[in-house]
């Protein structure tokens, strides 16, 4: 679910975590807005990072020459989409057998 996708990334390692964590957030933000869903009925169904503009930077060498690099930026996509029946049923069940002395 998205909220199992947040907590992910709020206690990931890595540190580009907090921006997908972000990213998410705001997909389900738009979908509430403006489809009206729940949160606790969405799931992230694919998220793919892609390319987006470069820029042209100039660097510099030795003896008063220079060169040219790129600043590449990327772009992360998110979409989701609600769940379905089977794993709505899935989920409750999970939880319903799950122990309540471990903190979920």
């Amino acid at each position: 679910s998205v909220n199992d996708a947040i907590a992910q990334m709020a206690f990931s390692p890595k540190n580009r975590g907090n921006v997908v964590r972000h990213v998410i957030e705001r997909a389900v933000a738009n979908a509430d807005f403006y489809h009206g869903w729940d949160r606790d009925d969405l799931v992230v169904q694919e998220a793919f990072v892609g390319k987006n503009a470069t820029y042209p930077r100039i660097r510099y060498h030795s003896k008063g020459r220079a060169g040219q690099s790129h600043l590449r930026y990327s772009q992360l996509t998110v979409h989701l989409r609600k769940k379905t029946a089977e794993e709505a049923e899935r989920m409750a069940k999970k939880w319903a057998t799950r122990d309540p002395s471990i903190p979920a």
